[in-house]
């Protein structure tokens, strides 16, 4: 059954551009994951070992959770904007989320490269 026949052309535009919306910020969380994820553990009382062994397996895990999720995502927007007059159409080659996660990423890199060159104080570094 297509989606898009199942509903008026206006609900149809709502929902892929609400769909847009969240594969964009979706994005945005699954480049600031790791961040996050060293953060929460930091606010935990761990040794040494017990912060990295966490950080190597529990954020891959929640990263590929976090991926599976925007990739059944990006499967409704193609299946919401599989009709003709979609106002997302020239999203729908490979949809939304490649083009989302690129600029996800592309923020992330910029925003890591002005806290290095910026935001840096010249001592030393400390671990956790």
């Amino acid at each position: 059954m297509n989606v898009a026949a199942a509903k008026p052309a206006w609900t149809n535009r709502i929902i892929e551009w609400l769909l847009v919306i969240l594969i964009f910020a979706g994005s945005l969380v699954l480049v600031a994951m790791p961040l996050a994820w060293l953060w929460l553990l930091s606010q935990l009382d761990l040794t040494a070992t017990e912060f990295y062994l966490s950080a190597l397996l529990g954020c891959p895990i929640a990263i590929a959770i976090w991926a599976f999720l925007l990739i059944r995502l990006n499967a409704l927007h193609l299946a919401v904007t599989s009709g003709a007059a979609s106002s997302t159409a020239w999203l729908r080659r490979g949809g939304v989320l490649e083009g989302s996660v690129t600029v996800a990423v592309l923020i992330g890199v910029v925003l890591l490269a002005a806290w290095l060159v910026l935001g840096s104080s010249g001592g030393p570094a400390l671990g956790p």
